[in-house]
């Protein structure tokens, strides 16, 4: 395999680094919600690829934007 697999914990640390500030508490729910990044399972613990994770940021930031009313109507138009 040889990816690096983030246990909670350590994916909220990770996400922190790149400016997206997630508790382990958050991704729980994201998990079960299914609304998080996607996981995998060692045993009975979850745990997150790298690529994951930043696949995860990458599907939330919207285009760049100038101002709020400009974000607002990004918005409305999805």
């Amino acid at each position: 395999m040889g990816k690096f697999l983030h246990d909670t914990s350590s994916a909220s640390a990770y996400l922190l680094k790149r400016g997206i500030r997630l508790k382990p508490r958050t991704l729980a729910n994201l998990r079960v919600s299914g609304n998080g990044p996607v996981f995998r399972y060692v045993g009975t613990k979850p745990y997150y690829e790298e690529e994951a994770l930043d696949a995860f940021i990458d599907a939330g930031l919207s285009a760049p934007v100038r101002s709020t009313s400009e974000a607002r109507n990004l918005a409305q138009a999805s």
